[in-house]
């Protein structure tokens, strides 16, 4: 009980993250002939579970990150309108983040963590182009191995009349011409190399310098935390604009989650959603009331 105390107060948050090392603690203990220190006698195993329900409520957070942030479409309209269409480097950037943004699928499949862990990362002998739609194959996921052969599988279809950096199609298609070599090539690979992936780190980095400059040209930009946006808004960002749009089943498939307990994590109502609500409420009244 004294080491969950000790990992929430240097940074290990809530109950389900103190039991996964608290479980890895006594297993190690266990394998080494010992017995389970949380089952020795009744009265420890009583203590342990009382603490084990209270904790939440019990022992403060000490969490000090805050949660990331959806990247609205008036900052990605900002980003189209300052990308360089003729500037290699800027257009993949502006093409990486429209697919995230339309697509919502995760940041893994463009910049992974480490390059060592690029085994989920987009081919483009995985993407598919044509007039007007956009076929994307995920060999694998962070949730379906390649082994299993549970691929999963995304489309997106053209905006002829839209912004052409903001067309999942046109602007894939543009990229495209202007990078690819082989279809064992990264579709965004790293600056310094057609080879080789960008990692997380250098994606995010990029990510908020564009974002800096985005808000620049916003009546409001301002009040934009760039420092709470990341790989994750991508997807963050098409949940939320689908909330109030789609069944959630469809939303939940949007994202390739199992259930949509999983999707509720990404996105949530709006202003405008709450707002909304009131007249839904106030439609139980009478007339004149």
């Amino acid at each position: 009980m004294t080491y969950c105390i000790w990992l929430s107060d240097n940074g290990i948050n809530g109950w389900n993250s103190a039991r996964q090392y608290v479980s890895a603690c006594c297993t190690w203990h266990s394998e080494r002939g010992f017995a389970d220190v949380r089952d020795t006698t009744t009265v420890h195993k009583a203590l342990y579970t009382r603490f084990r329900l209270r904790f939440q409520t019990d022992i403060p957070n000490q969490k000090q990150r805050l949660p990331k942030m959806a990247i609205r479409p008036e900052l990605m309209e900002a980003m189209a309108l300052q990308t360089r269409v003729h500037d290699k480097q800027s257009l993949g950037e502006m093409a990486a983040y429209c697919l995230l943004f339309f697509s919502s699928i995760r940041i893994g499949h463009v910049a992974p963590a480490t390059r060592d862990k690029a085994k989920h990362c987009l081919l483009w002998g995985d993407v598919i182009i044509t007039d007007s739609e956009v076929f994307i194959y995920l060999r694998s996921t962070k949730t379906r191995s390649a082994a299993s052969q549970d691929c999963w599988w995304t489309a997106l279809a053209a905006r002829p009349h839209g912004h052409l950096l903001l067309d999942p199609v046109r602007c894939l298609r543009l990229w495209r011409s202007r990078s690819y070599q082989a279809a064992t090539q990264p579709v965004f690979p790293d600056r310094t190399a057609e080879i080789v992936v960008q990692t997380r780190t250098a994606f995010t980095s990029c990510l908020r310098r564009r974002l800096r400059q985005a808000t620049t040209i916003l009546p409001n930009g301002h009040l934009c935390d760039c420092d709470r946006m990341s790989g994750i808004s991508f997807r963050m960002s098409g949940i939320v604009q689908l909330w109030d749009r789609i069944p959630s089943h469809r939303i939940s498939s949007q994202a390739g989650h199992a259930s949509f307990s999983s999707t509720t994590v990404y996105g949530g109502d709006t202003i405008d959603v709450r707002r909304s609500n009131t007249a839904h409420i106030a439609a139980s009244f009478g007339t004149g009331f």
